[in-house]
């Protein structure tokens, strides 16, 4: 808990700055985006292996934002990777192909995207309900959730 209570208000810290490039140099600049990193990957890992979200999804968001800023700053182009391996009841399974969700949208972009389509069909999102079934020669023979 408090680490995740800490990992809020060091977000909420980083938030407050503004969405341009931080006036830093390069070097804390590279310091700042190791540590969200390392923040976001613990994130990542309480939320895909112990099924625990240490911070609320709009936290997440914003934190996950502001290192692809920062990123960007040090021209750094690679997307943040939530986490590929998940825990399972023999260990460590890789999932065989990336479960990935869609892009964040603001209000502005769903509105954008849904004045296109006369035809929509919308259903809620469950948060953390993934799962990759694997069959050989028509039997199941892994089943891989996230």
């Amino acid at each position: 808990m408090k680490v995740g209570l800490l990992s809020g208000l060091l977000v909420m810290a980083f938030m407050a700055q503004s969405e341009e490039c931080p006036d830093w140099p390069q070097e804390q600049l590279a310091l700042e985006t190791q540590a969200l990193t390392e923040h976001i990957e613990v994130w990542d890992r309480a939320y895909h292996d112990g099924g625990e979200s240490l911070v609320a999804d709009e936290l997440y968001d914003q934190a996950l934002a502001r290192l692809e800023s920062w990123q960007a700053c040090l021209g750094d182009t690679t997307p943040h990777r939530p986490l590929t391996r998940v825990s399972s009841s023999d260990g460590t399974r890789a999932h065989p192909a990336a479960q990935r969700g869609l892009n964040k949208a603001d209000d502005e972009g769903v509105r954008r995207f849904t004045s296109r389509r006369e035809d929509l069909w919308i259903q809620p999102k469950v948060d953390g309900v993934a799962v990759t079934l694997r069959y050989v020669a028509g039997e199941l023979v892994e089943a891989v959730s996230r």
